[in-house]
């Protein structure tokens, strides 16, 4: 029986793209501390076709509805981030019934989120197109990875991966998936608003992954980051079809982008490799020129942690 959650939970600390993001039509409290309690008792034996409940409803007007799936997790040290459209009905299953059994586990606040999004993230068909697609284009060779698919199966390839979508929670038209259009982003303020503040956030939490929008709508909707000069445009990989088995020209598109998307990936590999071995450099030149240094010239500095803004004072012992 899970006893008290929102009490145990909320005080974790977990960077949240939500709470980073909140303001205006976007809520702070639609994040897990707000849902822990809810998700942990969903029943074990629920249907995919369940897991649209009252409970679980953030937003609705008209024919659009949003409803809560805990995808927060971040992983700032991420080498590649994926961007989906918005999670389907399937995802927010899969990924709400994890939840709901690592905190009946008593799992950590971001141990529920690392296990939401394994189960959860781009799962089901989609998954194993998504696979395909990015080995082909050499991703996998990238991250020293036989395949892609291990991110979302080992806990050893887990930090190499990070995912968000432009709409981080689960919107629906008429009760079907949202495929991006009829409203677009640009249409519905609560769209634009979740593009602009929380996919906003979530990529500035990833200032040195290699970013791949799935699909059109989401490389619009990326773009836009970019144009307001929130992220580098050399970050982004742009062309890459969206993996759904709905998208029935994915296979064409992939094939008609493969050559360019492989150059895209192995320039950006190329960068990473300069920036690595400089950083290196730099810093075997910056220890050697302190250490030919006058020992008696060299001033000595301590940590000063009395401040919120963590920095260095001079050393207060006797000379």
């Amino acid at each position: 029986m899970f006893v008290n959650s929102f009490d145990r939970h909320s005080q974790v600390t977990h960077l949240c793209p939500i709470k980073t993001g909140a303001g205006g039509l976007i809520s702070k409290d639609w994040c897990i501390d707000t849902f822990a309690e809810r998700l942990a008792v969903l029943p074990d034996d629920l249907y995919e076709e369940q897991i649209i409940r009252p409970e679980l409803l953030l937003w609705a007007r008209g024919p659009l509805s949003i409803y809560y799936v805990p995808f927060e997790r971040v992983n700032p040290g991420a080498k590649l981030f994926l961007v989906g459209l918005t999670p389907g009905r399937q995802q927010m299953w899969r990924a709400s019934m994890a939840a709901a059994r690592a905190l009946r586990e008593g799992l950590a606040i971001p141990d529920v989120l690392s296990a939401a999004s394994m189960n959860g993230s781009f799962a089901g068909s989609m998954r194993t197109n998504l696979v395909t697609m990015l080995d082909g284009i050499g991703v996998a060779a990238w991250l020293g990875l036989p395949t892609t698919g291990l991110i979302w199966t080992s806990q050893d390839a887990a930090h190499l991966v990070g995912s968000t979508s432009a709409l981080l929670h689960p919107v629906f038209l008429n009760g079907k998936n949202y495929s991006g259009g009829n409203p677009s982003f640009s249409e519905e303020p609560i769209l634009s608003a979740f593009v602009d503040q929380v996919l906003a956030a979530d990529l500035a939490f990833v200032p040195d992954a290699l970013v791949i929008p799935l699909g059109k709508a989401v490389s619009e909707a990326v773009n836009r980051i970019v144009g307001a000069g929130q992220i580098d445009a050399q970050q982004v990989l742009l062309g890459f079809p969206h993996p759904s088995g709905a998208n029935g020209h994915r296979k064409r598109q992939y094939e008609e982008r493969r050559l360019d998307l492989t150059n895209q990936v192995e320039q950006w590999a190329s960068r990473q490799t300069f920036v690595e071995v400089h950083s290196i450099s730099d810093k075997s030149e910056s220890r050697t020129r302190t250490n030919s240094e006058d020992p008696s010239e060299v001033g000595r500095c301590v940590l000063d942690t009395s401040h919120s803004d963590v920095g260095c004072k001079p050393h207060e012992g006797s000379e």
